[in-house]
């Protein structure tokens, strides 16, 4: 899977795929600094994918059951 490089969220490295159905629709992935991010795929154009990705706490991917 292809996470994006050299922009404002800093190298990710993927943490935990939900859904793989096709093509891999939502993770969530963290980076060296602690933050986390949860992402979820929007839109298959042309020549690229449209990913949202959202600040999330260790807590609140907690409170989501999606980590211990």
């Amino acid at each position: 899977m292809f996470l994006p490089n050299s922009t404002i969220l800093g190298r990710l490295e993927l943490l935990e795929v939900y859904e793989d159905m096709m093509d891999r629709v939502f993770f969530h992935a963290g980076i060296l600094q602690g933050r986390f991010y949860l992402a979820i795929w929007i839109e298959k154009s042309f020549d690229s994918d449209i990913w949202l990705y959202v600040p999330v706490s260790r807590k609140d991917l907690n409170m989501l059951g999606l980590v211990e």
